[in-house]
C-alpha cells in the first residue's frame, strides 16, 4: 500500500508572491527570406543553418514541392489564408507542370496539385522538409509551437509533425495535426499548435523537427499545409518539480502517516494541501503524521518554489480511509464468551493478546478482564467493551452433573444422576491457554462414574468442558 507517488497565512501569502515560471523560446524560426514565389526550402539558410528535403515514399514526375515565400502569407491566429504580403511562410505548393490549369508557373501558396495524372504528369506526393540540428542541451519539458492551415483529401492528402534524436538517420512521428476551419473564402483559417516533445529530446545536441506532407493523384482540396513561426521553448532549468511519497495510502479512520518530500532541483519553500487531515496544510518539508479522522478518499498538493518559479503536483484520489467496524460487544453464554461478527478475532486478557485465541468465540481459563479486538476486510479494527470474568469455577450450568480430578489415580471423574441417564456427552479440555487439546464424545451413565485419564498431560491448569442436551458445565482442574 505505501507509494514510491500548516501553513501560517504570512508564509502561505509570501508563497504566493513566486510566479510561475513561463517556457522561455530558445529557438525560432519565422522563414522570412524575402521571396515572393519560387523559392523552394530545399537548401534555405538561416541562422539556425540550413533545411533540406527528403522524399521519404513514391514522387511522381511533378510531385509538389516546399516553397518559402509569401505567396502564402502568415496571418495572425484566426486569420484566413492570404496572397502575398510581407510574411513569407514554409509551404507546399504545385510545380511548374505544362497540363496545370490552376498555377502553371508554381508556387501559388498552399495551392497543390492534387491530380488526376494526365498525360504522363503525376503530382503523387511524400516529402519531409527537415530542420538544421537544433541544440537542447540544459534543456527539459520542450514545447513546440507555431502557426498553421491544412486540408487536403482526408488521410489521403496529409501532413504529419515528426522528429528525430540522430541528426535525421532515424524519424519518429510525433504527431498529426488536425485539419483546419475553412474559411467563407474557401481558404484555410491559420491556427495554433502546441505540442510537448517527449523526454528523449531533452538535453541533447543532434535534435531535428520534420513536417511531412504526402498526397495521391487522385483530386483533393485546397488548402496543402502551410507553417510560420516555429518556436520551441522550455522552462527554466532550474524549475523545482514537485514529487512526493507517503508512508502509506491506504488506512483507517484515525490513522496517522507521513509525507516525505522528493521534489527536484532544490526547493526551498513547501506548501502542502491535505484535505481531510489532521493537520490539513504545511510548510515542513517532510509532514511526519498526519492524521485521518473520517473515511473518503482525498487528494494530496505539493508546491514547491525556488528562485526559478514554483512547481505544483496534485495526486487526487491519492488517500483512501475506510471505515472502522462498528464498536463491537461481547456477550455471555454459559461459560463462553462471544464476540460480535467480524472478519477476524483477537482475544485479550489486560492487555496481552491471548496466542491462538482467534475466533469468534473464547471460553476464559483464568479470571481477568476480557476484550476482544475485531478487525474487517479492510485490516480496520475495533475494541470491545470489557468484561471481568472474576472465577470460572463459577460456570455451572447443568444440575446435577459434578466434574472432579483424583489426583492420586491422575484422573478426571464425571458424575451424574437418573435424569442424564445415557444421555450423548461431550468433552472439551482446554490448556491455560484456551487451546482444544482433546475432545471426545460418550454417553453419560447415571449408574456409574465417567473416569478419563490425565497421566499422559503434563502438569498444570486444564479446562473441562462438558455439554450434555446443548448445556456446557465447565470447571478449571489443577494438575
Amino acid at each position: 500500500m505505501p507509494k514510491s507517488y500548516l501553513l501560517t497565512t504570512c508564509l502561505f501569502l509570501i508563497q504566493l508572491c513566486f510566479l510561475k515560471a513561463q517556457p522561455v523560446v530558445f529557438w525560432a524560426e519565422n522563414f522570412n527570406n524575402g521571396c515572393t514565389a519560387n523559392c523552394i526550402a530545399d537548401g534555405y539558410s538561416s541562422a539556425n543553418g540550413t533545411w533540406s528535403v527528403t522524399q521519404t515514399g513514391t514522387n511522381g514526375n511533378v510531385a509538389n514541392d516546399w516553397f518559402i515565400s509569401c505567396s502564402e502569407n502568415g496571418e495572425a491566429t484566426g486569420a484566413c489564408g492570404a496572397g502575398c504580403g510581407n510574411n513569407a511562410t514554409l509551404h507546399v505548393g504545385s510545380v511548374p507542370c505544362t497540363l496545370c490549369l490552376v498555377c502553371p508557373n508554381g508556387d501559388c501558396g498552399a495551392t497543390y496539385n492534387a491530380g488526376p495524372i494526365l498525360l504522363g504528369e503525376d503530382p503523387t506526393t511524400d516529402k519531409r522538409v527537415q530542420s538544421p540540428v537544433i541544440n537542447t542541451l540544459g534543456k527539459t519539458g520542450i514545447i513546440l509551437n507555431f502557426r498553421y492551415i491544412e486540408n487536403g483529401q482526408g488521410a489521403n492528402d496529409d501532413a504529419t509533425v515528426e522528429y528525430s534524436v540522430d541528426a535525421g538517420l532515424t524519424w519518429l512521428l510525433l504527431s498529426n495535426p488536425a485539419k483546419t476551419a475553412i474559411c467563407g473564402s474557401g481558404q484555410g483559417t491559420w491556427t495554433d499548435y502546441t505540442f510537448n516533445l517527449p523526454t528523449t529530446c531533452d538535453n541533447i545536441s543532434n535534435l531535428k523537427i520534420g513536417l511531412r506532407w504526402k498526397n495521391n493523384a487522385n483530386a483533393g482540396t485546397d488548402p496543402s499545409f502551410a507553417v510560420d513561426d516555429i518556436e520551441l521553448s522550455s522552462l527554466p532549468a532550474n524549475l523545482p518539480v514537485a514529487i512526493f511519497s507517503a508512508s502509506d495510502s491506504v488506512l483507517c479512520e484515525t490513522s496517522c502517516i507521513g509525507f516525505t518530500d522528493l521534489s527536484t532541483n532544490t526547493p526551498t519553500s513547501w506548501a502542502w494541501s491535505l484535505p481531510g487531515g489532521q493537520p490539513d496544510t504545511s510548510n515542513l518539508q517532510n509532514h511526519s503524521q498526519v492524521c485521518y479522522l473520517n473515511y473518503g478518499t482525498y487528494p494530496v498538493t505539493l508546491t514547491v518554489s525556488n528562485v526559478s518559479g514554483s512547481g505544483t503536483t496534485t495526486y487526487t484520489s491519492f488517500i483512501t480511509v475506510h471505515p472502522r467496524p462498528t464498536q463491537p460487544t461481547i456477550t455471555q453464554s454459559n461459560d463462553t464468551l462471544i464476540c460480535s461478527p467480524a472478519y477476524s478475532y483477537q482475544w485479550y486478557i489486560g492487555i496481552v493478546a491471548i496466542a491462538g485465541a482467534t475466533s469468534q468465540t473464547y471460553v476464559p481459563t483464568q479470571a481477568g478482564q476480557y476484550f476482544c479486538l475485531i478487525s474487517d476486510s479492510n485490516n480496520c479494527s475495533s475494541g470491545s467493551n470489557v468484561i471481568v470474568i472474576t472465577s470460572v469455577l463459577s460456570f455451572t450450568y447443568i444440575k446435577g452433573v459434578t466434574i472432579n480430578y483424583d489426583s492420586n489415580m491422575e484422573e478426571m471423574i464425571i458424575s451424574a444422576n437418573n435424569p442424564l441417564a445415557n444421555s450423548l456427552s461431550q468433552i472439551k479440555l482446554f490448556d491455560a491457554n484456551g487451546e482444544l487439546i482433546a475432545k471426545f464424545s460418550f454417553k453419560l451413565n447415571s449408574h456409574s462414574d465417567k473416569r478419563i485419564s490425565l497421566k499422559n498431560k503434563p502438569k498444570g491448569v486444564y479446562i473441562v468442558g462438558l455439554t450434555v442436551d446443548g448445556k456446557t458445565h465447565s470447571v478449571k482442574i489443577i494438575k
